[in-house]
């Protein structure tokens, strides 16, 4: 932003994380560098934010009146297409379910603020209270890689011993995450606009998600999800064995989410709104 407002430049800045750079680079970067960053947001001309909770963020230290919210946005028609050549019973079949064992998946990078440790957990309680749900389900974690919070789930995994919680290195290859699962779960701390649950509602598979930022913006709670509050393991897990023991619960709120998210948040919609706040910004009319 500082080198392009020095070459007299029009600049529309993205803001997708959840938090300010403070928080964001906390203990990562120097105080100036900090400094700098919240500059841009003065400098920019126009500041565009993919949720309402996002931009709540920055209103002190930026310029308000030059604030966009233009949300994040999927490809449905590229889901659909991927759907109509992978049915369910092929793809629960690559994962070796049987036919009444049920799959709960966490899709996102394993990392502390995704919360797969939270939702370990949460199982781990599903199993003491609902031990023979737990014990016809399987729970999948996509997103698995090398870094130390990778050792840290690997280990909380093994002191647990629960056979059927496994983590799934990460892979382009995603979709069959979401098309066989009979549950979809978001434990993460901190998001702003996340693809998961977008994908997920256009899939079509029950949602619960952590009650953060920008994911009440994009699934309602009690409308299009069922959202806890982050960290909490309990009520995790119960809201697992409700939709689990209850699926028409959990499929009347996907029906729900897949009608906004193709309303509200398809490509085709949003695209065009994207493409003309780039061209307010390059004519100079913000």
């Amino acid at each position: 932003v500082h080198a392009a407002k020095a070459a007299h430049r029009q600049v529309l800045l993205y803001v997708h994380e959840s938090t300010t750079p403070a928080s964001f680079y906390l203990g990562r970067m120097h105080p100036e560098v900090v400094a700098q960053v919240n500059t841009a947001f003065r400098l920019a001309d126009c500041v565009s934010f993919t949720t309402s909770s996002t931009r709540y963020y920055h209103t002190d230290y930026g310029l308000p009146a030059n604030h966009r919210h233009t949300p994040g946005w999927i490809d449905v028609g590229r889901i659909d297409k991927w759907r109509e050549h992978n049915t369910r019973n092929d793809l629960r079949a690559k994962f070796d379910l049987n036919p009444d064992e049920l799959l709960v998946t966490n899709v996102g990078t394993v990392c502390d603020r995704k919360g797969q440790h939270i939702f370990v957990r949460a199982v781990d309680l599903l199993w003491r209270r609902y031990p023979d749900l737990a014990a016809r389900s399987r729970f999948v974690m996509l997103g698995g890689g090398k870094t130390p919070f990778d050792v840290v789930l690997t280990d909380l995994l093994h002191q647990l011993k629960r056979p059927n919680i496994t983590v799934h290195s990460a892979t382009v290859d995603y979709f069959p995450y979401y098309a066989a699962a009979d549950l979809v779960v978001c434990s993460t701390y901190e998001e702003s606009s996340p693809r998961v649950i977008l994908e997920t509602m256009a899939f079509l598979t029950p949602l619960l998600s952590s009650n953060v930022h920008g994911v009440p913006e994009q699934a309602r709670p009690d409308l299009e999800a069922s959202l806890v509050p982050p960290g909490d393991t309990v009520a995790l897990c119960e809201t697992m064995a409700k939709l689990l023991i209850s699926p028409k619960i959990g499929y009347a709120l996907a029906q729900r989410a897949r009608a906004r998210v193709v309303a509200e948040f398809e490509a085709g919609i949003l695209l065009p709104r994207h493409a003309a706040l780039a061209c307010e910004v390059a004519a100079g009319q913000i």
